[in-house]
């Protein structure tokens, strides 16, 4: 199976799940604004979930039954973990939430069964951070995986396609050259790096990232990222490029995403990127650059 047939029934299969649990599960508080976003480039690393900013009651996204509740305290020798007062709800199918970030609370007294809607806590500034707010993720046990819980919960239509700020090639020299400006390189490989969100905000420090950025170059796909899910592999985290990758790899070009290496030939080389968002909308941007 190619990298381009797993996404292809990764994706398939996380609709299927999608169309499940569509109207199921229900965004944890509609009082708060969300700042970040999963998969997006976090000074070079992958957040796994959603971030939301602002003071507002955090509910349950469904039924389901508390498996872990911890307070800021409650981290390895007594360290302070990063996600603060946290609770961990199982929701059946091996679907797991945290909602972490909470203002404090007694972790023995969390409810054990909870409802869809019951209050779990408050947004809060526990954890690493200085601003009201919560961080929210959803584990897929069975398969290791962070899920974009665009997939699983409605997401909120908009018809704004994503931004596409820049694009790079970056050849074995390390240096990058910008697609839109360049006429001609030299044959060789270069690395594709992508800098492209999903909504242009200049007030969040992390700007929302797309669902899928997909590189072609002369009608073949040669650089890609899928941000449905993140692997947890031998404890570190991997991401679906063409195969699935290290995500340190994709990632340690911030605020850029690294798609993978693409082999440019004699020629002339027509680069098509395509970026597009958890509802649909696209934007694509054509090069097209002499090869010496």
């Amino acid at each position: 199976m190619n990298g381009r047939t797993q996404a292809s029934r990764t994706t398939l299969l996380f609709l299927a799940l999608s169309a499940v649990a569509a109207g199921a599960m229900d965004w944890p508080s509609p009082e708060t604004r969300g700042v970040s976003s999963f998969g997006q480039n976090e000074a070079g690393r992958p957040s796994v979930g959603y971030g939301f900013s602002g003071e507002g009651t955090v509910r349950s996204a469904d039924a389901g039954e508390v498996v872990y509740a911890r307070g800021p305290q409650d981290g390895i020798d007594g360290f302070p973990s990063p996600l603060g007062s946290w609770i961990a709800v199982d929701h059946a199918d091996g679907i797991v939430a945290v909602y972490g970030r909470l203002a404090d609370f007694e972790a023995e007294n969390a409810k054990t069964v909870v409802e869809k809607g019951s209050v779990l806590g408050r947004a809060g500034k526990s954890g690493w951070t200085d601003e009201s707010g919560f961080f929210f993720s959803i584990l897929d046990r069975s398969g290791r995986k962070w899920v974009n819980p665009a997939l699983i919960i409605p997401f909120v239509a908009d018809k704004k396609p994503p931004v596409l700020r820049s694009v790079l090639l970056i050849g074995r020299d390390g240096i990058p050259v910008n697609a839109a400006l360049v006429k001609s390189v030299r044959q060789g490989s270069y690395r594709i790096l992508v800098d492209a969100v999903d909504a242009e905000d200049r007030s969040v420090a992390y700007p929302l990232a797309p669902q899928h950025i997909i590189c072609v170059v002369n009608g073949s796909e040669q650089g890609a990222l899928h941000l449905e899910t993140i692997q947890t592999v031998e404890g570190a985290l991997r991401v679906m490029r063409i195969a699935l990758s290290p995500a340190a790899a994709a990632y340690e070009h911030v605020p850029a995403y690294d798609l993978g290496e693409a082999r440019l030939t004699r020629g002339r080389a027509h680069i098509e990127i395509t970026v597009r968002d958890a509802v649909g909308n696209e934007r694509s941007s054509a090069f097209s650059i002499i090869v010496e």
